[in-house]
C-alpha cells in the first residue's frame, strides 16, 4: 500500500489561486472582446493554444535557469495563470456538445485543435524558449 499523498502547503494554494484569478479574468476579457466573433470555436481555441504555448516557453525557460524561484513561478504562471486563461474545462462541455447550442462536430474541431493544436503550441514555445536563451555566435571570448 502506497502512503497517502501529501497535502499541498496553504501557500501553494493561494499562489495557484491568485494566478487562476488572473488568467480567468484575461479570458473572460478576450471572451469580451471578440464580441459579436465571440464563439465557443474560437475563444476557446485562441485561449487554449496560447496557453500552450506559453506553458511550454514557460517550462523550458524555468528548467534552463535551474533558479530556486522556478517552482513558485511554476504554481502562479503556468498551474494559476495559465490554468485560468485555457479553457479545457469548457472543452470538455463541447466535446459532450453541451455548450452554446454548438453541435457535436464543432466539439470535436475544438476538441482536435486544442489536444494536438495544444502539443505543437508546447513544442514550439519550448524550442523559442531554447532560441532566447542559446548563447549568441561570436560573443564569446575568441580562442
Amino acid at each position: 500500500m502506497s502512503p497517502p499523498p501529501r497535502s499541498a502547503p496553504a501557500a501553494s494554494l493561494v499562489l495557484v489561486a491568485a494566478g487562476g484569478a488572473v488568467g480567468c479574468l484575461a479570458r473572460t476579457a478576450l471572451e469580451a472582446g471578440l464580441g459579436e466573433w465571440r464563439t465557443v470555436l474560437v475563444g476557446q481555441v485562441v485561449a487554449n493554444l496560447t496557453g500552450a504555448f506559453l506553458l511550454g516557453m514557460l517550462l523550458a525557460l524555468l528548467a534552463s535557469s535551474r533558479a530556486a524561484y522556478a517552482a513558485p513561478v511554476t504554481l502562479v504562471l503556468g498551474a494559476g495563470v495559465l490554468g485560468g486563461w485555457t479553457t479545457y474545462s469548457g472543452l470538455a462541455l463541447q466535446v459532450l456538445g453541451t455548450g452554446e447550442g454548438a453541435g457535436p462536430w464543432a466539439g470535436a474541431l475544438v476538441l482536435v485543435l486544442s489536444v494536438v493544436g495544444g502539443l505543437l503550441a508546447a513544442v514550439a514555445g519550448a524550442r523559442v524558449a531554447a532560441r532566447l536563451t542559446r548563447p549568441r555566435r561570436g560573443s564569446g571570448a575568441h580562442a
